[in-house]
């Protein structure tokens, strides 16, 4: 984590660094069944959360190396998407706000006067994120409620295109993980609910 932290503070901080670029996307998120861990009173200690696919919408600010680093780059990412579910006891509402700051590294291909840096760039991006979440549980006579933000870890890979020099698309495939560890007080008494929540994306 310190090593990813000082990349990232050198990728921003060093003259070498001087491509910027700025990303809006949107795409699929599609967040795995899990068996949730529970420590409600008088409740089964685990319950199933069957997630809904739902839409993702982000922006991605950071910079590519000249030079000598050409391929590689920094980025910071924030997202949202709510993968509401049903649970045992009823529909369950998860909202999910990932910021990520990624190490970044490209392929450039299909180099020319026009696109120095290649026209076409397969890339990839790992790095960890904060993730801000929101979820709400019915449960026989009161609800369950909390907000938490957790350390969690971001995965991608995808291609762009550049139609002319500071306009393109691309296509990715993503991969969120994280581990909330959700509190309230259900029935007069204090409750958990602890979920590992991973997500398969597909944006552009």
């Amino acid at each position: 984590m310190r090593a990813l932290a000082l990349l990232l503070c050198l990728a921003f901080s060093a003259p070498a660094f001087a491509e910027g670029f700025f990303d809006l996307y949107a795409g699929g998120a599609f967040t795995r069944d899990d068996r949730a861990s529970l420590d409600v009173p008088g409740l089964l200690p685990r319950a199933r959360l069957e997630f809904r696919d739902s839409p993702v919408f982000g922006m991605r600010t950071g910079v590519w190396g000249e030079g000598r680093l050409p391929f590689l780059g920094a980025a910071v990412d924030i997202s949202g998407f709510r993968p509401d579910g049903q649970d045992d006891f009823g529909p369950a509402e998860l909202h999910v706000f990932p910021a990520s700051l990624l190490l970044m590294g490209r392929l450039p291909l299909l180099r020319s006067h026009e696109f120095p840096m290649g026209q076409i760039q397969p890339y990839a991006a790992v790095g960890p994120s904060l993730v801000v979440s929101h979820i709400e549980i019915p449960f026989p006579g009161s609800n369950f409620e909390d907000t938490e933000a957790d350390l969690g870890l971001d995965v991608r890979g995808g291609v762009s295109l550049l139609l002319t020099e500071p306009v393109g698309l691309f296509a990715e495939y993503r991969f969120t993980h994280f581990e909330p560890d959700y509190s309230d007080r259900v029935i007069g008494a204090g409750s958990r609910v602890s979920p590992q929540l991973s997500t398969h994306f597909i944006q552009a």
